[in-house]
Order: structure tokens, then C-alpha cells, then sequence
């Protein structure tokens, strides 16, 4: 048996989809958190849904690319199923901090990948303990995704996968460095 959630960027439709033994399929249509579903005022591209992960935990978990707010200071919110709130994770101080992609380990942490814009792109792996988190924010420990030996610094790492170890792979999808498109993957570890 296999699960599997579908959204679009917008936020205004979403379900999960269950896979069965014998190749049916099953689609439920699930409700956004509160804080997802409002989407007035944020319908840019680059406000939109950007990444999705699922946690034993937590449930399903989302965020949008950038915060809904472009207040100097506005954190990125990641909302989980089963937290009774979100989960505030400060952003760098540059206004192009997007959250590319999130995911849950078996630690119970939960890592975020997100791309720090102004001049040269940087990205970064951002760890955190929801537990821990307050109504102010979490506190999180960041590791920078180095660029692979030979290849350009401004890769566009879009994806991430981490194993029980605490490897985490990253994804790029850039299509700027020879012509044509590259799929790439870094390994890091996460401790």
C-alpha cells in the first residue's frame, strides 16, 4: 500500500491519494490549515504552495515558497496536520528567502531546504525539533548545500529526500549549465 498528496500551488485543492494491492486507487479530498486555505493576497507564483512532506507524526505537512507577509522580518510558515499551530522559522534577511522543499526524519526533526537569494543564490538545509518550537518561532541549526566539484555555485536545488542515517539527498533540476536539462543529486549529512 502506497500514499501519495496531490495539490496545486494555489492551495485550493488537495487529496490524498491511496494506492491499494491490487492497482485501485482511492482519492480524498483533504482541507488546507486555516492558514494555507486564506489565500487572499497571495496568489503571485512565488507566493504559492512549495513543498509538501508527510510525517508519522505530524501528518501532512506544507508550505508556501515565500511568507504571505513581505514585512521585513515575516517568517515562513510550515503547517503540519496535527500541530495546533504553525511553525515559524525565521528567514534570511534578503528579500528573495524561498523554502524549497521540506521533509520529515525519523529523529522527529523536521529539515527544510531553502534558498537564500541577493547576488548569488545560496541554499540550505535548516533543521528543527517542532517540539521545541514556541509561539515565537523555532530554533533551528543550518547546513549550506555545497555546489558539486566542477559545477557552477548558482545551482537551482529544488527537491530533498533524507534516509533513517541522516543522509539527505538534494535534487537539482537547473537547465543553464550546458544547454539542457540536469537532474542532479547531492548527498549531505544531517546531524
Amino acid at each position: 500500500r502506497a500514499s501519495l498528496i496531490v495539490a496545486d500551488e494555489l492551495g485550493e485543492t488537495a487529496w490524498s491519494l491511496e494506492l491499494g494491492p491490487t492497482a485501485s486507487m482511492v482519492f480524498t479530498a483533504l482541507a488546507w490549515p486555516a492558514g494555507l486555505a486564506d489565500r487572499a493576497g497571495a496568489r503571485a507564483s512565488t507566493h504559492g504552495i512549495e513543498a509538501l512532506a508527510w510525517s508519522t507524526r505530524w501528518g501532512a505537512m506544507s508550505a508556501l515558497q515565500r511568507p504571505r507577509s513581505n514585512a521585513a522580518g515575516a517568517p515562513h510558515e510550515i503547517h503540519a496536520e496535527y500541530a495546533p499551530q504553525p511553525w515559524l522559522l525565521s528567514r534570511a534577511s534578503v528579500p528573495k528567502s524561498a523554502i524549497k522543499a521540506i521533509e520529515a526524519a525519523p529523529t522527529g526533526h523536521v529539515i527544510v531546504l531553502e534558498k537564500v537569494g541577493g547576488g548569488t543564490d545560496i541554499h540550505r538545509l535548516r533543521r528543527f525539533d517542532p517540539q521545541a518550537c514556541t509561539p515565537a518561532g523555532c530554533a533551528d541549526r543550518a547546513f549550506e548545500v555545497p555546489a558539486p566539484p566542477g559545477l557552477p555555485e548558482t545551482l537551482n536545488w529544488e527537491g530533498l529526500a533524507c534516509r533513517p542515517d541522516g543522509v539527505c539527498v538534494v535534487v537539482s533540476d537547473d537547465a543553464d549549465l550546458v544547454g539542457h536539462g540536469w537532474l542532479m543529486l547531492l548527498r549531505l549529512r544531517v546531524e
